[in-house]
């Protein structure tokens, strides 16, 4: 299991998220502001369910796009190999309201398990960066 990011041309392609590398931050226009990330997952089959949390670890504050009640479809690249993305996460309340998000320092999780059992998770240090449209 992998985190990532959406990259390429048309933002389909995953991008490895390098510990302390940079998560893109959009802001649409209905407002709110997401981290814009994305899973790779090897062994789970086409379907996962998938979790992702942002945690700033010097407030202790925490942000969550939780797995859901059924699994998620995943694009596969191979027999094995499959990925979700792009996943949004939304990060109201991740700082105190006035407080600038670009530029902190996080810790982003993703978790994932299926029908069968298997399950993994992988945790990464990252920075969040506000990102262009």
């Amino acid at each position: 299991m992998d985190i990532g990011t959406s990259g390429g041309a048309d933002g389909l392609d995953f991008e490895r998220l390098e510990p302390g590398g940079p998560v893109p931050l959009y802001t649409f226009g209905q407002g709110g502001t997401h981290a814009l990330l994305a899973v790779r997952c090897q062994g789970f089959g086409d379907r996962a369910f998938v979790g992702l949390t942002i945690t700033d670890p010097a407030s202790g504050r925490a942000v969550t796009a939780p797995a859901g009640q059924s699994p998620r479809l995943l694009a596969c690249q191979s027999d094995d190999i499959c990925e979700l993305l792009p996943l949004l996460v939304m990060t109201g309340g991740l700082v105190p309201p006035g407080e600038d998000r670009e530029g902190l320092r996080v810790v982003v999780r993703a978790e994932a398990s299926n029908w069968a059992g298997a399950a993994a998770s992988v945790e990464r240090e990252a920075v969040l960066r506000g990102a262009e449209l």
